[in-house]
């Protein structure tokens, strides 16, 4: 056993309190594993078969730390009591008579009725407290719904069914057990159908954000084909702008769509929308007119409402300026970020510089300047106004 700790040991009283607090936590732990040997000791001549079978289950459990102290003995004080009334030693039928109350019979039967609903479930861990409210008569053996509703308050149950909490908050209805769990499998089922890899998002956890928002299969599927319809429709220049640009890669793009909120950050709604159309321009102003557009215009294009379509014609435009795009030591050149300014309309300085330079280009071919005397095969004046 731990000495406890000198406080002339330590060099502050927080490292002092703090020593204190661990030798009270180790006494209480020795004070409770000697309780529960003795209980044990003094329990196991006093009951055979199932009985003894359940005594040796939980005391291994508790050395383990499958189970908690507190449950294994409140489960075994349920026994003592019962070995100690004579419960255990014959009597009729399905139960003994104590007290004028029927207590059911601890059985083989019972306890792999229990322990096969609790394994159902994910719920082991309150074996003891379910074996404990059995012993009492607290619910119907025959009826799962009543085995289940007697431990609906215990932690383990709330933590493997999260979501609900949060539904009812929402005003939704609560799911029982069963739906719960199926839902937990079709979304499964439905993930695997849409080819995501096992392990990508099939755990109850990763389901919680969906159940609590109400998800249907139906919209889960519409989601994910929607997804992989954004992936497989954009050409690669598209993903690879959202891999460098924004860091996005394809499992990102499907998770977004799963669950918006659960998904990076980066990946908001209304941010991903943006972004994704942000990579769009940028990859058609890349191939179509040899423009590096910028990610911040390029996301200042799309939060003005441009379309692909519109986008396309300004760089098909831009594409076609030929002379307008060749430096000229008499005038101010334009930069890419003006050239798309001026040719989808957002940049009104931008195109009136444009409108200034192709006046004087106009009036240099006019007057019989350089331009006026480039010439392409077949003596047609190739001006690029």
């Amino acid at each position: 056993m731990a000495e406890k700790p000198n406080k002339s040991d330590f060099g502050s009283g927080a490292e002092y309190a703090q020593a204190l607090r661990q030798f009270e936590q180790e006494q209480s732990r020795e004070a409770e594993a000697a309780r529960i040997s003795q209980t044990y000791s003094d329990i196991g001549p006093q009951v055979t078969g199932a009985q003894q079978e359940y005594l040796d289950e939980i005391f291994a459990g508790y050395g383990s730390g499958k189970y908690s102290g507190g449950d294994v003995e409140n489960a075994m004080a349920i026994l003592s009591g019962q070995a100690a009334s004579g419960m255990f030693r014959g009597g009729g039928g399905n139960g003994d008579d104590i007290g004028g109350e029927d207590v059911p019979e601890v059985t083989s039967d019972a306890k792999a009725t229990l322990a096969s609903v609790l394994r159902q479930y994910g719920l082991d861990a309150l074996s003891p407290v379910l074996w404990a409210k059995y012993a009492k008569g607290e619910f119907n053996i025959e009826d799962e719904d009543s085995i289940l509703f007697s431990i609906k308050e215990e932690q383990a149950y709330k933590d493997r069914f999260a979501a609900n909490a949060a539904r009812v908050a929402r005003g939704l209805s609560e799911l029982t057990p069963a739906t719960y769990l199926s839902l937990e499998q079709t979304y499964r089922q439905t993930m695997a159908a849409n080819g995501l890899p096992t392990g990508f998002y099939d755990t109850k956890e990763d389901f919680q954000k969906l159940i609590e928002g109400d998800v249907s299969v139906s919209e889960l599927n519409t989601r994910l084909k929607d997804a992989y319809s954004l992936i497989q429709d954009a050409d690669q220049t598209v993903i690879n702008k959202l891999r460098t640009e924004y860091g996005i890669g394809d499992g990102d793009i499907v998770a977004y769509f799963i669950d918006p909120e659960r998904a990076r950050p980066l990946l908001a709604s209304a941010d991903y929308k943006r972004q994704a159309q942000a990579s769009i321009f940028m990859a058609r102003a890349q191939n179509m007119a040899g423009v590096d557009l910028k990610k911040n215009q390029a996301e200042l294009l799309a939060q003005k409402g441009v379309t692909t379509a519109e986008a396309e014609k300004a760089f098909t435009t831009i594409s076609q300026m030929n002379e307008l795009r060749r430096a000229n030591p008499m005038e101010v050149q334009l930069t890419d970020e003006e050239l798309v300014g001026a040719a989808t309309g957002t940049d009104t300085a931008a195109m009136k510089k444009l409108e200034k330079i192709k006046g004087g280009r106009k009036a240099q071919f006019l007057g019989g300047g350089e331009y006026a005397q480039r010439q392409v095969a077949g003596g047609a004046i190739k001006s690029g106004i």
